[in-house]
């Protein structure tokens, strides 16, 4: 590390679309399309996996970036990998689907080991879209389909420097994150230490540092009129919120960023988006709550890396 120089960062960013079955709604696409490259094509280098994109996304992103972003693989509408600002896939690294869904359990993934240029080194992006909890096929458990789905990710993170990011459609605190079958996606970094000093031949994977868990709200959080008189923009509570008036839980962080914790000390901010920079885009509406109409039912996710170049 050079002294006094100061790091490059490189943004990673998830977000929903909100396109179920690759659907197409022209007028939105163009909306939001507008909206990424304002906030996205600044060129700091990004890597972004969106979920739920329909078939003409590609194309309709390179036409109004002219190619400041590209779409490297996608996964039919589950998932997509975009680059953009000079990251680029690692020279040798093929961005690829993994995972064996068995009996219409589980769901492929996208892996790939990208860098920028002068960086002097790559991380491993694994881009996911779990299942959600109404998706779960006749007699399957949703224990065992997310053991698949962990069982993928396991397999292309192999233990290198990596960042898992996309929509997880589980809360931080629900076993399919941080269980230690599954995920095991930490809150506290202290505890990563503790666990890797005491690992033993009984442990199949290390766990991963999840830095989500601060947005979880808490009780003595202020009222949205006080957050108003101190918040210019509107501030969420999560990532989805499930409108059902039953409901005892309403606000869900399903979208979220976990690191390896080789990549702890790298991360700089870590922030829930309302309004997309470089653009006039509110995603949410006064309250907090998604713009489904105009944009997503999903709010995006957005962490800063940053690196000192080698």
């Amino acid at each position: 590390m050079k002294e006094g120089k100061e790091p490059d960062r490189v943004h990673l960013f998830t977000w929903n679309l909100n396109f179920p079955g690759g659907r197409e709604d022209t007028e939105r696409l163009k909306r939001i399309c507008r909206a990424l490259v304002g906030h996205l094509g600044g060129g700091t280098p990004v890597i972004a996996a969106f979920q739920e994109v329909p078939e003409a996304f590609e194309q309709e992103l390179m036409a109004v970036s002219n190619g400041q972003l590209q779409v490297v693989q996608r996964l039919s509408h589950h998932v997509a990998l975009v680059v953009g600002g000079g990251a680029r896939p690692a020279q040798g690294s093929q961005v690829c689907a993994i995972g064996s869904p068995k009996g219409g359990i589980g769901r492929r993934i996208l892996v790939g080991d990208f860098t920028v240029e002068g960086l002097g080194r790559s991380i491993r992006v694994i881009a996911v879209h779990h299942p959600s909890k109404m998706e779960l096929p006749p007699g399957a458990s949703r224990g065992g389909r997310m053991l698949t789905c962990a069982d993928a990710v396991r397999e292309a993170w192999n233990g290198v420097p990596a960042v898992i990011l996309g929509d997880l459609n589980a809360n931080p605190y629900e076993d399919e994150v941080a269980g230690r079958d599954w995920l095991w996606g930490l809150r506290d970094r202290a505890d990563i230490s503790r666990v890797r000093e005491g690992r033993n031949a009984v442990d199949l994977h290390p766990p991963l540092w999840n830095p989500m868990w601060r947005f979880l709200p808490e009780a003595g959080w202020p009222s949205l009129k006080e957050e108003a008189a101190h918040h210019s923009q509107p501030l969420a509570r999560g990532t989805f919120h499930w409108h059902d008036d039953k409901a005892s839980l309403k606000w869900h962080l399903l979208d979220q960023i976990l690191l390896s914790a080789d990549l702890a000390d790298q991360l700089r901010t870590l922030r829930i988006l309302t309004t997309l920079d470089g653009s006039n885009a509110c995603l949410a509406k006064p309250s907090g709550i998604p713009d489904k109409n105009m944009y997503s039912d999903h709010l995006p996710v957005q962490a800063a890396m940053a690196f000192h170049k080698e």
